[in-house]
């Protein structure tokens, strides 16, 4: 039963991050200004998990197309999850 709702848990987790990507592509063919009207609105969570996805020229223009508080956030956010990503050397 175990294995049974581990194998479950992954399929979700999977399904989840196809549906992420799915998202970051749909936000990267925008143009910047309308996904910054968007993305901005939504929780913070899930707009730096979209953009953390994003590649670095889509996330860069869309955070030059965001308000200034929101870039500030977005940016400061996602710095603080590569000082945790990166391992202790």
């Amino acid at each position: 039963m175990r294995t049974d709702i581990e194998g479950l848990i992954r399929q979700y987790d999977e399904q989840e991050a196809a549906e992420l990507r799915s998202l970051v592509k749909i936000y990267e063919t925008m143009k910047p200004k309308d996904a910054a009207r968007i993305l901005q609105e939504l929780e913070t969570k899930v707009l730096l998990s979209i953009m953390e996805l994003m590649k670095e020229r889509s996330s860069a223009s869309v955070l030059a197309a965001m308000d200034a508080a929101t870039a500030r956030t977005v940016t400061t956010e996602l710095a603080r999850r590569e000082v945790i990503d990166q391992p202790n050397g």
